[in-house]
Parts: structure tokens; C-alpha cells; sequence
């Protein structure tokens, strides 16, 4: 990718059909549209399953994540069907744009892992500390640092489910379908800023480290941005996305145990 291609608006790309619409675009309206939705689930689901129904339906605090993951899944794909948005070249989930997105998610993950064992000698060589502890997860250690996660497999197993495959997908739906695909118009640089701040925000917790709050979110979502755009699909950062929250949910785990 070129300095002019990071840079340049999307009326000057092959993205824009012959009446200068730009095929990828997603209007400005149903961002806000996703957004809100996203921000009432979040909130307003949170408030039924913790008060309303907590007496008939005691979920646990995984299984109410999950649950709002779905509903959020659910939401993008039917806003997506109803303005009939060229979904194929919006996400990049058929033909070549998939093999691509496949392709450039496990090749990217196989990269960003040799850096991240490298990053980890070179911490253990400077602060003498095992670099595992740098990738400490708040919500794994609420969850399970009280008991063993071993008696309680299968909300590890729900854990595990929610976190490597159905939150991944849901937050690349929005993030990058959604908040990259419609600033995309804007260059490169535009998107990925503004899509990583708030895909950054989303994830800044109570927690004092500021290694797994900050720089893991941030590198994240510069990577699967990044992914995203050199594939034009939707599968790469997915992958990518899976399986970082699989390897760094595991350490957390395994350091719980």
C-alpha cells in the first residue's frame, strides 16, 4: 500500500461505481443507527438480565455477555439485510475476498505470534518478570481467580465460547463493518484512527494494568484495521481477532490454575 494510498480519499479508488458512489460505504445515518443499538443493548440488556430477570433466569455474568453478543450479531446482520447494503464487498465473506481474508488472518496471526514470543524474551530479559503476567485480563481473573476454573468447566467452556469465537465476531461486525467501513471514505489513516480510539475506549476497564486495558486493544485494533482493509474482508481481522483472544484467554487461565 502505497503513502498516497493511506492517505487519499475513496472517491479517487475502484471502490466508487461510475455515478461516483462508493460501493463499500456505509452511510453515516446507520452508523449512528448500529451505534445507538449497540449502546442500548449493551446497557439497557445489561440492566433486564442482572435485575429483571435474575430471579427467573439467573444467568452468569459469561452467559449474559454472550447472550448480548448475539443480540448485537443479530442487529448488524438484519440492519445490513434491511438497507440492503452490498454486504459481499462490504464484508468480503464470498468468493475471492474470503480466500483472501483467510489467508491473510492465519498469516498475520503466525507473524503477530513470533512477535509477541520475541516481545516476551526481550521483557523477560529486561525486567527479569515472566512477560505472561503483562497480559493479565480482569474479566478472567473476576470470573475465575475465587475457584478453580477446573470445577467449573462448563462456564470456562461458555468463557471460551463467548470470548474466541462470538465477541470476535460481533466486535469486527461493528468496528471495522461498521465504524472503518464509513470513515474509510476519508483515507486510511482517518478510519484506522477513529476506529481504533473507539474500539480502545470499548475496552478501557477499572483494571491498573495499563498493559492488557491499553496496548493490547490498541495494537489489536490497528492490526485487524489493517487486515481488513489489505484483504476487503471481514474474515482476516476475525481470525486474527480469534485467535489472540484464545491465546491470551488461555495464559490466563493456565496462570489462574
Amino acid at each position: 500500500m502505497s503513502k498516497k494510498e493511506l492517505t487519499m480519499p475513496l472517491k479517487e479508488s475502484e471502490n466508487y461505481d461510475n455515478n461516483g458512489v462508493y460501493t463499500n460505504a456505509i452511510k453515516f445515518s446507520y452508523l449512528y443507527i448500529a451505534a445507538t443499538a449497540v449502546l442500548i443493548i449493551e446497557t439497557g440488556g445489561r440492566f433486564l438480565l442482572n435485575k429483571i430477570f435474575t430471579l427467573a433466569t439467573p444467568f452468569s455474568t459469561i452467559e449474559k455477555i454472550l447472550i448480548l453478543r448475539i443480540f448485537q450479531i443479530t442487529f448488524i446482520i438484519g440492519i445490513t439485510i434491511y438497507c440492503k447494503f452490498d454486504s459481499e464487498n462490504l464484508f468480503g465473506f464470498k468468493g475471492q475476498s474470503l480466500k483472501k481474508g483467510f489467508r491473510t488472518g492465519l498469516l498475520l496471526s503466525f507473524y503477530f505470534a513470533i512477535a509477541a514470543i520475541v516481545g516476551a524474551f526481550i521483557v523477560l530479559s529486561i525486567t527479569q518478570k515472566n512477560p505472561l503476567l503483562f497480559l493479565r485480563t480482569p474479566l478472567v481473573y473476576n470470573l475465575f481467580s475465587s475457584s478453580n476454573p477446573s470445577s467449573k468447566q462448563f462456564e470456562v467452556a461458555i468463557f471460551m465460547f463467548t470470548g474466541c469465537i462470538v465477541s470476535p465476531f460481533a466486535e469486527e461486525l461493528f468496528f471495522r463493518g461498521f465504524v472503518y467501513s464509513s470513515f474509510r471514505k476519508y483515507g486510511v489513516i482517518t478510519a484506522l484512527i477513529i476506529s481504533t480510539s473507539i474500539f480502545l475506549l470499548c475496552h478501557i476497564s477499572g483494571s491498573n494494568s495499563i498493559n492488557s486495558t491499553l496496548i493490547i486493544p490498541f495494537i489489536g485494533g490497528i492490526i485487524f484495521a489493517l487486515s481488513y482493509e489489505s484483504s476487503k474482508s471481514l474474515l482476516a481481522p476475525i481470525i486474527i481477532h480469534a485467535l489472540g483472544n484464545t491465546a491470551i484467554f488461555t495464559i490466563n487461565l493456565l496462570l489462574i490454575w
